[in-house]
């Protein structure tokens, strides 16, 4: 048996894993070609556009399926619909920029109303879910522990999303501290 390929034969390919291996292979490729799709869409619609909206710098593709999911969420906003998209935003988020992107951008949403509950600046409700939002992206695996960290401790948040996110930082802050506790012994 080769350790290597862990299909219980000589690696020539035949074994019992071997289908699985395939079947995976064809969901990666799916997943793959929806997000060139997704992307390839999210770029036409920013070319319909001039390249840029009201003089702000275009939306990231994984943005643009954000804001699609919010406006099709109706009054229930983004949240219901986020755990859905995960699967296609971890096709189109691929580096660390697009992940801190893509945090920076669900604070945006949220400040001005766009992920539903109301925009921060006219006193609404939109920053308890915030710290909702992210832990969907979390949980999701589309962020990780660390993007989120450093998001809060680079210090560009604003305040009220600092605050927002707080619960969570200190949850994801203990949590690493007590997997550390558990490394060490």
């Amino acid at each position: 048996m080769s350790v290597e390929n862990g299909r219980g034969d000589d690696g020539g390919g035949g074994g019992p894993g071997a289908r699985d291996g395939k079947a995976k292979g064809r969901a990666g490729a799916k997943a793959d070609a929806k997000a060139a799709k997704i992307e390839k869409a999210a770029q036409k619609e920013l070319d319909k556009k001039g390249g840029k909206k009201g003089g702000k710098t275009p939306d990231s593709p994984a943005l643009a399926l954000l804001r699609r999911s919010a406006e099709w969420g109706g009054d229930g906003g983004l949240l219901p619909r986020l755990p859905g998209d995960c699967e296609r935003l971890r096709a189109v988020v691929k580096t660390e920029r697009d992940r801190r992107d893509l945090i920076d951008g669900v604070v945006g949403m949220v400040e001005d109303g766009a992920a539903g509950g109301g925009a921060v600046g006219a006193g609404g409700t939109g920053r308890g879910v915030l710290a909702k939002l992210l832990k969907v992206l979390y949980d999701g695996d589309v962020v990780e522990e660390e993007h989120l960290l450093a998001w809060a401790d680079a210090g560009a948040a604003p305040e009220w999303a600092a605050a927002a996110a707080a619960p969570l930082i200190t949850w994801l802050r203990q949590a690493a501290s007590g997997s550390d506790d558990d490394d060490s012994d």
